[in-house]
């Protein structure tokens, strides 16, 4: 859905859209906020047994989504295939350790890639110090992981 321009009183200028669509900023117009995630390619690497909604978020939004259930099984799609982001669930051990192999990776083959961790607030300082890029707090607000990956995408 493309946002719709529409007039005031006082003839100040309004944007209304979808979340998940590009949208114009209104104070500066030579700024583009990008809510969309369209032609983002995102690999999940969810081990909580499907209990997190990630990747229907991030479809809804407009990313490519691939989806796994381990960590082992995402490292070795990271070597087969480059995403864009890495989102990692971390339900275990297994989540923190991914991102230690992720990051002795050649850059050309993923080792700097962008990752978001989700999990537990008392994992993020470790989780950053690991080598994530972000980390959002379970539970966490799907429209602030939607904007995570968009400010990624904007580096």
């Amino acid at each position: 859905m493309v946002a719709e321009m529409g007039t005031v009183s006082g003839g100040e200028r309004t944007a209304r859209a979808n979340r998940c669509a590009p949208r114009v900023s209104v104070g500066n117009p030579g700024l583009r906020a990008v809510d969309s995630l369209r032609g983002v390619y995102v690999l999940v690497v969810d081990g909580t047994n499907g209990r997190m909604p990630v990747p229907g978020i991030l479809r809804y939004c407009g990313a490519y989504v691939r989806h796994v259930d381990s960590a082992l099984t995402g490292l070795a799609l990271m070597t087969q295939m480059l995403p864009d982001v890495l989102v990692v669930a971390l339900a275990d051990r297994a989540g923190l350790e991914l991102i230690r192999q992720v990051r002795t990776l050649k850059p050309e083959k993923g080792g700097v890639i962008h990752v978001v961790g989700l999990g537990a607030a008392e994992l993020q300082e470790r989780a950053r110090l690991l080598g994530f890029d972000g980390y959002l707090a379970v539970p966490f607000d799907p429209w602030e992981l939607r904007h995570l990956i968009s400010t990624f995408r904007s580096l």
